[in-house]
């Protein structure tokens, strides 16, 4: 059985790879992939320790949440934990920013508004900045989507709504799940992923 995280084996869970791995399964059902799910519970570890190595983060609590056999979910004693890892990795990358302008280069106030692809394949971003609304810019390069708020999306052809189906292929007491309420503040909006959505179809 391999050990899962050293803080859990300090505090005497008694938690493991393999634990983690069959909590996910279950949960993934049908939809495993289990390539993917071998690496989010055996790499899980590692990336704990360099969240808390490398950017000083408090991570010394760990919680039993939902689907889970072991207590696994690590936080600190912040009110918003998610919010402090986040920030804390922000300001390690401004920082990186300054210090290396040749590796790093941030574009603040700025809207990302379709994506520039070659041979089908995605090669960089077009963007316009708030104060030149409407001038084309271009940045070429790796793109990797990171952004939310689908769960704030109620029109009419939301995406929770396209997934509906899904979900109440695995529990028809599911069919209110597009009215439940979120957390998402309002700057959080949807347009980005639908907008990826029309450019490459998933």
């Amino acid at each position: 059985m391999l050990l899962l995280y050293p803080r859990s084996a300090a505090l005497g869970i008694k938690d493991s790879v393999e634990a983690f791995y069959e909590d996910t399964a279950k949960s993934a059902r049908d939809m495993l992939r289990p390539d993917l799910v071998k690496v989010l519970t055996g790499r899980s570890a590692s990336a704990v320790e360099w969240l808390q190595t490398k950017f000083q983060l408090d991570l010394s609590l760990v919680s039993r949440l939902g689907g889970h056999s072991f207590p696994r979910t690590h936080r600190g004693k912040e009110k918003f934990p998610g919010m402090t890892i986040t920030y804390g990795l922000m300001e390690a990358l401004e920082e990186l920013s300054v210090a290396q302008p040749d590796r790093v280069k941030l574009i603040k106030k700025s809207r990302v508004t379709n994506l520039i692809k070659e041979n089908g394949a995605v090669v960089g971003v077009e963007y316009e900045n708030v104060s030149t609304p409407g001038q084309k810019l271009q940045a070429w390069g790796p793109v990797i989507l990171a952004t939310g708020g689908y769960a704030a999306d109620f029109t009419s052809d939301s995406l929770l709504k396209k997934v509906k189906k899904y979900a109440l292929r695995f529990d028809p007491s599911l069919s209110h799940v597009v009215q439940f309420m979120v957390t998402s503040v309002s700057w959080i909006l949807i347009d980005w992923i639908n907008t990826c959505f029309v450019v490459v179809p998933p």
